[in-house]
Protein backbone atom coordinates (compact mmCIF):
# COMPACT_ATOMS: atom_id res chain seq x y z
CA UNK A 1 0.00 0.00 0.00
CA UNK A 2 1.40 3.33 -1.03
CA UNK A 3 1.06 6.16 1.38
CA UNK A 4 1.72 9.70 0.60
CA UNK A 5 1.27 11.06 3.78
CA UNK A 6 4.72 9.08 4.38
CA UNK A 7 6.45 9.63 1.34
CA UNK A 8 5.55 13.61 1.40
CA UNK A 9 7.32 14.41 4.84
CA UNK A 10 11.00 14.24 3.57
CA UNK A 11 12.52 16.30 7.01
CA UNK A 12 10.78 13.84 9.18
CA UNK A 13 12.43 10.96 11.45
CA UNK A 14 12.12 7.85 8.89
CA UNK A 15 13.60 4.07 9.89
CA UNK A 16 16.88 3.37 8.22
CA UNK A 17 15.50 -0.78 9.66
CA UNK A 18 13.91 -2.02 6.70
CA UNK A 19 12.19 -4.48 8.46
CA UNK A 20 10.48 -1.53 10.72
CA UNK A 21 8.82 -0.52 7.66
CA UNK A 22 8.09 -3.52 6.76
CA UNK A 23 6.05 -3.94 10.27
CA UNK A 24 4.63 0.00 9.46
CA UNK A 25 3.66 -1.75 5.82
CA UNK A 26 1.42 -4.56 7.33
CA UNK A 27 -0.25 -2.66 10.10
CA UNK A 28 -1.68 -0.35 7.07
CA UNK A 29 -2.57 -3.21 5.61
CA UNK A 30 -4.25 -4.65 8.54
CA UNK A 31 -6.39 -1.16 9.41
CA UNK A 32 -8.28 -2.43 6.04
CA UNK A 33 -8.75 -5.57 7.09
CA UNK A 34 -9.37 -6.21 10.74
CA UNK A 35 -9.99 -9.88 10.44
CA UNK A 36 -6.90 -10.74 8.78
CA UNK A 37 -4.64 -13.90 10.47
CA UNK A 38 -1.53 -11.94 10.68
CA UNK A 39 -3.29 -9.33 13.37
CA UNK A 40 -1.44 -11.00 16.13
CA UNK A 41 1.81 -11.03 14.10
CA UNK A 42 1.47 -7.77 12.80
CA UNK A 43 1.29 -6.51 16.58
CA UNK A 44 4.64 -8.30 17.22
CA UNK A 45 6.38 -6.68 14.71
CA UNK A 46 4.82 -3.31 15.39
CA UNK A 47 5.67 -3.41 19.48
CA UNK A 48 9.36 -4.84 18.27
CA UNK A 49 9.63 -1.67 16.29
CA UNK A 50 9.08 1.14 18.79
CA UNK A 51 11.44 -0.53 21.21
CA UNK A 52 14.54 -0.81 18.54
CA UNK A 53 13.19 2.25 17.18
CA UNK A 54 11.59 4.63 19.77
CA UNK A 55 11.80 7.83 17.30
CA UNK A 56 9.41 6.26 14.81
CA UNK A 57 6.58 8.19 14.72
CA UNK A 58 4.46 6.41 12.44
CA UNK A 59 5.21 3.26 14.05
CA UNK A 60 3.76 4.37 17.23
CA UNK A 61 1.06 6.41 15.70
CA UNK A 62 0.27 2.49 14.14
CA UNK A 63 0.58 0.80 17.80
CA UNK A 64 -2.20 2.69 18.75
CA UNK A 65 -4.42 1.86 16.11
CA UNK A 66 -3.85 -1.92 17.15
CA UNK A 67 -4.54 -1.34 20.40
CA UNK A 68 -7.23 0.90 19.14
CA UNK A 69 -8.79 -1.81 17.48
CA UNK A 70 -8.58 -4.15 20.17
CA UNK A 71 -11.07 -1.62 22.47
CA UNK A 72 -13.25 -1.02 19.31
CA UNK A 73 -13.27 -4.95 18.10
CA UNK A 74 -12.31 -7.26 20.68
CA UNK A 75 -11.60 -10.83 20.01
CA UNK A 76 -13.38 -11.17 23.82
CA UNK A 77 -15.40 -8.33 25.35
CA UNK A 78 -14.21 -7.76 29.30
CA UNK A 79 -14.54 -4.39 30.02
CA UNK A 80 -11.28 -3.62 31.82
CA UNK A 81 -9.15 -5.29 29.10
CA UNK A 82 -11.19 -2.61 26.77
CA UNK A 83 -10.24 -0.47 29.13
CA UNK A 84 -6.61 -1.15 28.94
CA UNK A 85 -6.30 -0.89 25.30
CA UNK A 86 -7.89 2.51 25.25
CA UNK A 87 -5.48 4.09 27.53
CA UNK A 88 -2.83 2.49 25.28
CA UNK A 89 -3.45 3.91 22.17
CA UNK A 90 -3.99 7.48 23.90
CA UNK A 91 -0.45 6.77 25.14
CA UNK A 92 1.05 5.38 21.92
CA UNK A 93 -0.88 8.80 20.26
CA UNK A 94 0.38 11.01 22.40
CA UNK A 95 3.77 10.03 21.89
CA UNK A 96 3.23 10.04 18.01
CA UNK A 97 2.18 13.68 18.18
CA UNK A 98 5.22 14.53 20.84
CA UNK A 99 7.67 12.97 18.04
CA UNK A 100 5.86 14.75 14.55
CA UNK A 101 3.05 16.80 15.53
CA UNK A 102 1.96 16.91 11.93
CA UNK A 103 1.88 13.45 11.44
CA UNK A 104 -1.03 12.66 10.13
CA UNK A 105 -1.87 8.76 11.07
CA UNK A 106 -0.77 10.31 14.61
CA UNK A 107 -3.46 12.94 14.54
CA UNK A 108 -6.08 10.64 13.38
CA UNK A 109 -5.44 8.53 15.58
CA UNK A 110 -5.47 11.36 18.79
CA UNK A 111 -8.88 12.07 16.90
CA UNK A 112 -10.01 8.26 16.86
CA UNK A 113 -9.10 7.82 20.51
CA UNK A 114 -10.89 11.15 21.75
CA UNK A 115 -13.90 10.40 19.36
CA UNK A 116 -14.42 6.80 21.72
CA UNK A 117 -13.85 8.55 25.09
CA UNK A 118 -16.51 10.83 24.08
CA UNK A 119 -14.37 13.66 23.43
CA UNK A 120 -16.82 14.49 20.22
CA UNK A 121 -15.42 18.68 19.65
CA UNK A 122 -11.89 17.87 20.19
CA UNK A 123 -12.02 14.86 18.16
CA UNK A 124 -13.26 16.70 15.15
CA UNK A 125 -10.56 19.47 15.70
CA UNK A 126 -7.75 17.49 16.14
CA UNK A 127 -9.43 15.55 12.51
CA UNK A 128 -9.66 18.54 10.84
CA UNK A 129 -6.00 19.56 12.04
CA UNK A 130 -5.13 16.02 10.01
CA UNK A 131 -6.70 17.20 7.28
CA UNK A 132 -5.28 20.49 6.69
CA UNK A 133 -2.02 18.55 6.23
CA UNK A 134 -3.19 15.84 3.74
CA UNK A 135 -6.25 16.99 1.98
CA UNK A 136 -7.02 14.95 -0.48
CA UNK A 137 -6.42 11.45 1.35
CA UNK A 138 -9.40 9.25 1.47
CA UNK A 139 -8.98 7.77 4.62
CA UNK A 140 -8.94 11.70 6.33
CA UNK A 141 -11.62 12.44 4.58
CA UNK A 142 -13.44 9.21 5.53
CA UNK A 143 -12.42 9.40 9.00
CA UNK A 144 -13.47 13.24 10.27
CA UNK A 145 -16.95 12.61 7.88
CA UNK A 146 -17.67 9.16 9.52
CA UNK A 147 -17.13 11.07 13.33
CA UNK A 148 -19.69 13.93 12.29
CA UNK A 149 -22.54 12.00 10.75
CA UNK A 150 -22.09 9.52 13.65
CA UNK A 151 -23.14 12.35 15.89
CA UNK A 152 -26.03 13.46 13.61
CA UNK A 153 -23.87 15.98 11.72
CA UNK A 154 -24.99 14.61 8.17
CA UNK A 155 -25.18 17.91 6.41
CA UNK A 156 -21.09 18.19 7.33
CA UNK A 157 -20.29 14.77 7.32
CA UNK A 158 -21.87 12.78 4.38
CA UNK A 159 -19.99 15.62 1.78
CA UNK A 160 -16.35 14.11 3.22
CA UNK A 161 -17.92 10.39 2.98
CA UNK A 162 -18.50 11.23 -0.75
CA UNK A 163 -15.74 12.68 -1.70
CA UNK A 164 -13.16 9.60 0.40
CA UNK A 165 -15.27 7.08 -1.82
CA UNK A 166 -14.87 9.33 -5.00
CA UNK A 167 -11.39 9.66 -4.01
CA UNK A 168 -10.43 5.89 -3.88
CA UNK A 169 -10.07 3.06 -6.12
CA UNK A 170 -12.01 0.06 -4.04
CA UNK A 171 -13.47 2.06 -1.31
CA UNK A 172 -13.46 0.10 2.51
CA UNK A 173 -17.35 -0.78 2.99
CA UNK A 174 -16.96 1.03 6.33
CA UNK A 175 -16.98 4.40 4.07
CA UNK A 176 -20.77 3.76 3.33
CA UNK A 177 -22.15 3.33 6.59
CA UNK A 178 -23.23 6.78 7.55
CA UNK A 179 -24.01 7.22 3.87
CA UNK A 180 -26.59 4.35 4.29
CA UNK A 181 -27.71 5.78 8.14
CA UNK A 182 -28.22 9.26 6.63
CA UNK A 183 -30.37 7.77 4.14
CA UNK A 184 -32.42 5.65 6.62
CA UNK A 185 -32.73 8.70 8.92
CA UNK A 186 -34.48 10.43 5.85
CA UNK A 187 -36.64 7.57 4.86
CA UNK A 188 -34.98 6.89 1.77
CA UNK A 189 -35.14 3.07 1.76
CA UNK A 190 -34.51 2.22 -1.54
CA UNK A 191 -31.35 3.92 -1.90
CA UNK A 192 -30.02 3.03 1.12
CA UNK A 193 -30.29 -1.01 -0.04
CA UNK A 194 -27.96 0.21 -2.79
CA UNK A 195 -25.63 1.95 -0.29
CA UNK A 196 -25.72 -0.41 1.99
CA UNK A 197 -24.98 -3.40 -0.54
CA UNK A 198 -22.07 -1.92 -1.74
CA UNK A 199 -20.62 -1.84 1.86
CA UNK A 200 -21.92 -5.33 2.36
CA UNK A 201 -19.95 -6.31 -0.32
CA UNK A 202 -16.11 -6.00 2.00
CA UNK A 203 -18.72 -7.95 4.54
CA UNK A 204 -19.08 -6.80 8.00
CA UNK A 205 -21.82 -6.87 10.47
CA UNK A 206 -23.01 -3.44 10.44
CA UNK A 207 -23.57 -3.43 6.62
CA UNK A 208 -25.10 -6.38 6.81
CA UNK A 209 -27.63 -4.94 9.74
CA UNK A 210 -28.11 -2.03 7.32
CA UNK A 211 -28.86 -4.15 4.55
CA UNK A 212 -31.65 -6.23 6.99
CA UNK A 213 -32.98 -2.35 7.90
CA UNK A 214 -33.76 -1.14 4.03
CA UNK A 215 -35.07 -4.80 3.05
CA UNK A 216 -37.60 -4.58 6.12
CA UNK A 217 -38.54 -1.20 6.03
CA UNK A 218 -39.17 -1.92 2.13
CA UNK A 219 -41.42 -4.63 2.63
CA UNK A 220 -39.03 -7.27 1.57
CA UNK A 221 -38.74 -9.37 4.80
CA UNK A 222 -37.76 -12.76 3.55
CA UNK A 223 -34.73 -10.87 2.24
CA UNK A 224 -34.29 -8.74 5.71
CA UNK A 225 -34.09 -12.45 7.11
CA UNK A 226 -31.46 -13.72 4.81
CA UNK A 227 -29.20 -10.34 6.23
CA UNK A 228 -29.85 -11.28 9.52
CA UNK A 229 -28.35 -14.49 9.11
CA UNK A 230 -25.66 -12.96 7.52
CA UNK A 231 -25.17 -10.21 10.44
CA UNK A 232 -25.32 -13.01 12.65
CA UNK A 233 -23.04 -15.16 10.96
CA UNK A 234 -20.42 -12.52 10.74
CA UNK A 235 -20.56 -11.68 14.06
CA UNK A 236 -22.76 -13.48 16.82
CA UNK A 237 -21.43 -10.82 19.53
CA UNK A 238 -22.64 -8.04 17.52
CA UNK A 239 -26.36 -9.76 16.49
CA UNK A 240 -26.66 -10.53 20.54
CA UNK A 241 -27.00 -6.51 21.48
CA UNK A 242 -26.56 -4.53 18.34
CA UNK A 243 -27.73 -1.40 19.71
CA UNK A 244 -24.46 -2.03 22.44
CA UNK A 245 -21.91 -2.06 19.48
CA UNK A 246 -23.37 1.10 17.44
CA UNK A 247 -23.69 3.12 20.65
CA UNK A 248 -20.12 2.48 21.15
CA UNK A 249 -19.03 3.98 18.14
CA UNK A 250 -21.15 7.33 19.04
CA UNK A 251 -23.83 6.72 17.44
CA UNK A 252 -26.76 9.37 18.65
CA UNK A 253 -29.85 8.14 20.20
CA UNK A 254 -31.73 8.44 17.43
CA UNK A 255 -29.67 6.76 15.20
CA UNK A 256 -29.93 3.08 16.87
CA UNK A 257 -33.02 3.63 17.94
CA UNK A 258 -34.12 3.42 14.18
CA UNK A 259 -31.90 0.50 13.22
CA UNK A 260 -33.15 -1.25 16.09
CA UNK A 261 -36.97 -0.58 14.69
CA UNK A 262 -35.46 -2.16 11.30
CA UNK A 263 -34.02 -5.08 12.58
CA UNK A 264 -37.01 -5.75 15.08
CA UNK A 265 -39.20 -5.17 11.77
CA UNK A 266 -36.70 -7.89 10.33
CA UNK A 267 -37.19 -9.79 12.63
CA UNK A 268 -34.39 -9.53 15.28
CA UNK A 269 -35.07 -10.50 18.55
CA UNK A 270 -32.50 -10.24 21.77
Amino acid sequence: MVRNDILARGAVHISADLESYYCVLQAYQLRRNLNSPTRNGVRTCIEATVQRDPAYAEAWAMLGWLHLNEARFPVTAPAVEAERAYSRAFTAASKAVALEPDNVQALKLLSAVKHYSGEYEEGWQVAREALKHNPHDPDTLAQLGSRLAIRGRFKEGVPLLRRAIERTISPPGWYYHLIAIDQMMRGEYTEMLTTAGLAAASGGAIANALVSVAQANLGRLEAARMALASMAEVSPAFAADPAATIRMHGATDEIVAEIMRGLTLAGWRP
